[in-house]
């Protein structure tokens, strides 16, 4: 049950790398099968997850579906596409996905675990972000599952691209040892007006 319930939280980990590396912090790894494989790694992709089994701190085991979602919708918005609810054909797709997820019985965590997994390998990373967190929240068994800030998981799309650039700077001279001050990193751009009453409760 430990092993599922870390497996549930490390699905939120870097969305937009493979399942078949490690992830988190203490490298934990999940037991994928050709089932849970993508087109591009259908060659190599177990034998790339098998190279990190060995070195792992923790392996997160995958049942076979009983029932493999189709996600007819929700195929259709490519992997590097941005995921909006403002869309109508966004809520559809996001509405199919959480129709399958909440689909699985209550108290069935490993086969939760692995139709999560199974969507998370085959959907857009934010689409799959949006309906995981849903849910996590609406089903009586995981309401005690992490669920992770959008800031943190996806970046980007709150902070300038040319940031990141100079964050990986930053970071190789702070590992020489070198006194740098981080906040030059992230100046202050403000997008309010104190004049506006509903701008002043932001701050």
């Amino acid at each position: 049950m430990a092993e599922i319930t870390k497996g549930l939280a490390l699905l939120f980990d870097r969305p937009n790398e493979p399942l078949v590396t490690p992830k988190g912090d203490n490298n934990a790894v999940f037991q994928l099968t050709d089932e849970y494989l993508t087109d591009d790694y259908k060659s190599n992709g177990i034998e790339i997850n098998n190279r990190f089994t060995g070195n792992a701190t923790d392996l997160i085991p995958l049942e076979n579906l009983k029932r493999v979602p189709k996600f007819t919708k929700s195929r259709q918005l490519p992997k590097n596409s941005d995921f909006s609810l403002f869309l109508p054909s966004h809520q559809r797709m996001a509405d199919e996905v959480i129709d399958e997820l909440m689909a699985v019985p209550d108290g069935d965590l490993n086969q939760f675990l692995s139709t999560c997994t199974y969507a998370r390998v085959n959907l857009n990373p934010q689409l799959f972000n949006y309906c995981y967190s849903v849910a996590l929240m609406h089903r009586r068994d995981t309401r005690n599952i992490p669920i992770a800030n959008f800031a943190e998981t996806f970046p980007s799309k709150f902070v300038d691209s040319q940031v990141f650039s100079q964050a990986r700077e930053t970071a190789a001279i702070a590992a020489q040892g070198a006194p740098v001050s981080y906040f030059a990193l992230f100046p202050q751009q403000l997008s309010h007006f104190l004049s506006v009453p509903e701008h002043k409760t932001g701050l």
